[in-house]
């Protein structure tokens, strides 16, 4: 449905990350969610139940700045995901929410998160 990780806190153990390889160079933006990918074809992934970071959202962000891209390469490993045959055809409904994410303006976008981040703590 979404990333489960937030790449600042993500901590594995250094033989997984030989053995899968490191950030795809061929991608600009999103290089994290598609190690979790690799990554959790041979390992198992899970969050903590404790909030360990804080995430400011600003215009400047790396994930502002290339929003357009990160969606375009989420929605592109998602898809390919599926076509292996990691996750049900039904998964494709789940390309919707990106899709439409990448159709809204900048700030709006940087509101609703900040909304969504309030109301979940």
């Amino acid at each position: 449905k979404k990333n489960p990780f937030m790449h600042t806190s993500v901590m594995m153990r250094k033989e997984i990350i030989e053995k899968v390889g490191y950030y795809n160079e061929k991608f600009n933006a999103s290089q994290d969610y598609e190690l979790w990918f690799r990554i959790l074809k041979i390992a198992k992934g899970d969050n903590l139940p404790l909030f360990l970071i804080k995430k400011r959202y600003h215009k400047n962000m790396i994930s502002i700045k290339k929003d357009k891209e990160q969606i375009k390469n989420t929605i592109f490993f998602r898809k390919q995901a599926i076509k292996k045959g990691d996750y049900s055809k039904l998964s494709y409904f789940y390309l919707l929410r990106p899709y439409l994410s990448s159709k809204l303006p900048g700030f709006l976008k940087i509101l609703i998160k900040k909304a969504i981040f309030k109301l979940s703590q």
